[in-house]
Parts: C-alpha cells; structure tokens; sequence
C-alpha cells in the first residue's frame, strides 16, 4: 500500500499526502520554506503573522485537490495540478514578497521563473554548503520523473495561464466544453484560484484581521468547466464578490499597511549593496540565513538588520497623494518605479538633509503591487448562465468599482528615522519639486 501522512493544518484541518506528493513535501526544496515567512515582516505589525510559505504551500495543494473532486477531473490531471500547487512557490526568495520588486529590478529574478527552473531541474534553490550534508540528492525533476510525471507538465502551469492563451480571449460564449484545457493553470493561478483562496483564509487567520474570510464551500461547489476555461455558475457570484472584496481590504490592511511597507523597505536597502553574485547566493538562502549574510556584508547593512530586530522603525516624513499630484509630479513618480533612479533620488536627499547615506527610503508601490500580485485589479471572471458566458464585472457593479479601487492612499513616501524627520521632510519637498 501506499505511504500516506497527515498533516494537521490550523486552516484546513487534516491534509493527506502520499505518493508523489508525500516525496514532494520531504524534498529539500520544499523543506527549506519551513523558515521562510508568508508574510515577510508584517509580524513586527501583526504579532501573529509567524506562518511560513511550507504552511501555505500544503494549504494550497489541499484547495486545489478539492477543486479538481469538484470539478470531476481524473487522477492524472489532478496529479499534476497537485504537484503545481505544493511547487508553486518553491523558488521564492527570503522573507516571501518582501525583495521580489527589488530583486526583478536590479536582477531580473521571479520567483516564478526561478520555481520553473527547480521543477525542470535546471536549477536549484539549494546553497551548495548544504548540499554537502545533505544525504538524499534527489531534485524536484527526479522526484517527479520517478513516479512518472514529466516536470514539463507541472513547470506549464506555475506563473499565469498557458502558453500562448490571451487572457482577453479566455471567456468565449457558446459551444460546450472543449479540448482546451487552460483550467488546469488558472485552478493555480488565475482571477479565482486555490493559491489566493489559501492565502486569504490564512494570511486572516494569522494575522487577526477578519477581511479574508472567504465563502470557500460556495465557491468551490459553482465553479465549472466551460469551453475550456474556469468558470463559476451565476448562483456562485455572491461568493465570489466576497472574495474579490476580501481579497482587496487584506491588501489594503494587511500587505500594504504604511508600516509593513517601511518594514520592508528597510530589509531591501539592507540588501541594496549586495552584488549580482552575492544575490545569487543569498536568494537561495531560507529568513535566518538571509539576515546571517546581511550582518556580516558591511556596516549599513548590519545597522538596518539590527533596527529591525528591536523594531525600531523609519517613520513618514513624506506623503504625496493621488489628488495632490500635477503633471510634473506624475512625471517623477514614473520615474522613481526605477530602482537605480528611486536610490539616486534618496540620497540627494540625504545630502541635502545633511543626514547619513542611506537614511531616506522612498516608496512608489504602484508598480510592485503589480508584482507581487498581478490579479490585484482581476476581474476577468467568467460567469455561466443558461449556456452564455459573461464577465464578472458586467454582471457585478461590486466586481467592476473593485477594478478601480486603490490599494494604499499614497502614490509616494518618504520615511527615515525619527529623529530626523523634520530634517529629511524640509530636503525631501526642496528635492522633489525642484
């Protein structure tokens, strides 16, 4: 018979794992996010936001099996739809979301590009000092390719729709249920999904904050196949509004907290001097391995880490709204989405402050919330009824207002320490609107 484990989750309950998913979970690489938070530093805002994206990951497979018994899929497909969800974010860097703007600026690196790599066996998150001490050498690829799975078909579904599928063109009306089966990537990673279903239960539950409470039980019983696509039935939008509401208060409350933000800047301009190769390094790293590289590379770095350790925070000294910006305003906030000029920028203002380099973070979050989560301002939400397929946000004024609604109430920030606030407030508005 088959191994099986349980695993006691405080989501879901008990998850059951076996066979290539059991293999999986005692990988290397999927161990190595027991130490890696879903949150990043939003523990240093909410106390309870200690849970890691290994918890996550099994959350996430645990909806997706439950999506493909709903949607009556077979064992093959669901196979590999469960190996996509347990791998999804097996590539992510230290501290989650956290440097994932920060590193596909200055690198070029997603962890969706790189978690494709590991599943294809083409690269691997695990440091080579490790390696040495590790006795079971086996990658994800070989873990895959012995219970025969090819990593190809998991590796298509990690990071969007399938290849070649015009997201615009995804819900067609008419026919019956076709040969397309780009379901099979939106169930991991579309507008309604097992992994943005798991992290808004969880991020909920562990953060204390009751926006992410989702009707999972509604939404899973009325999403159906449609002309190949994932679609939800009409009697299932109620819930699916709840979703996409709950989906942008936790963005609003949780994500993007003003504080949690600055906490997050401070871990990336700790890392700000890191090289090319030191990156390539520490991005294999788990949380506590990163901060270990970061207090020993030079003295800003090991500062800012240890300001973080004793929470002592940078605070606002800037704000600039949307209602506040004119035309030139608008020019350099586009501008600053560019990391080398955001840091140029920063320590003009340092000089003209007379405080030292790398006192002043600036915050332009526009662009990264498009980073971190793409179906942010997603509706694109099919919904069936009496064999007609139309989009959510044409059935649901809800949906479609929540398209326009902004995450955070600033465009920019500027924060620094508390003591030199006044300082850096009086440089930063000189600097700006020169």
């Amino acid at each position: 018979m088959t191994e099986e484990k349980i695993v006691h989750d405080a989501v879901h309950g008990s998850i059951s794992l076996g066979g290539v998913f059991l293999d999986i979970m005692e990988s290397h690489e999927f161990q190595r996010l027991h130490d890696i938070k879903q949150l990043g530093l939003a523990y240093l805002v909410f106390p309870g936001a200690h849970h890691t994206r290994l918890e996550h990951s099994l959350g996430t497979f645990h909806i997706a099996t439950r999506m493909c018994k709903s949607l009556g899929l077979d064992e093959g497909e669901s196979e590999i739809i469960g190996c996509a969800a347990l791998l999804h974010d097996v590539g992510h860097a230290p501290f989650s979301h956290t440097l994932e703007w920060f590193l596909k600026d200055r690198f070029g690196f997603t962890h969706e590009s790189l978690t494709k790599k590991i599943i294809l066996g083409k690269d691997s998150i695990i440091p080579e000092e490790d390696k040495r001490h590790l006795e079971d050498s086996r990658c994800i690829a070989e873990i895959l390719r012995d219970h025969g799975i090819r990593p190809a078909d998991v590796a298509r579904l990690i990071g969007g729709t399938m290849p070649n599928q015009d997201p615009d063109q995804m819900l067609l009306t008419g026919g019956k249920r076709s040969a397309g089966k780009s379901y099979q990537a939106q169930i991991i990673h579309g507008p309604i999904d097992c992994d943005q279903m798991d992290y808004l239960m969880r991020d909920s539950h562990y953060t204390g904050v009751a926006h992410g409470v989702i009707d999972i039980d509604r939404i899973l019983n009325t999403l159906t196949i449609f002309n190949g696509n994932l679609v939800v039935e009409s009697r299932g939008v109620p819930a699916v509004e709840g979703m996409l509401v709950a989906r942008a208060l936790m963005y609003t409350t949780v994500y993007f907290h003003k504080t949690v933000r600055i906490a997050e800047l401070m871990l990336a301009k700790a890392a700000e001097n890191l090289s090319r190769e030191e990156i390539a390094v520490a991005r294999k790293q788990n949380d506590s391995g990163f901060l270990s590289i970061l207090r020993q590379h030079d003295e800003k770095s090991r500062a800012m880490v240890t300001a973080l350790k004793y929470r002592r925070l940078y605070k606002t000294a800037l704000i600039w709204r949307s209602s506040e910006l004119d035309e030139s305003k608008m020019e350099l906030v586009s501008r600053l989405c560019n990391y080398g000029e955001k840091v140029a920028v920063e320590e003009r203002i340092c000089r003209r402050a007379g405080v030292p380099s790398g006192s002043v973070i600036i915050d332009v979050p526009g662009e990264e919330i498009l980073t971190t989560e793409p179906r942010m301002s997603s509706v694109n939400i099919g919904v069936l009824e009496k064999s007609r397929v139309r989009r959510l946000s044409r059935v649901s004024p809800l949906a479609s207002s929540l398209q326009i609604r902004k995450v955070q109430d600033w465009v920019l920030m500027v924060a620094c320490p508390q003591k030199l606030r006044d300082k850096v407030a009086r440089a930063a508005k000189r600097v700006l609107c020169s």
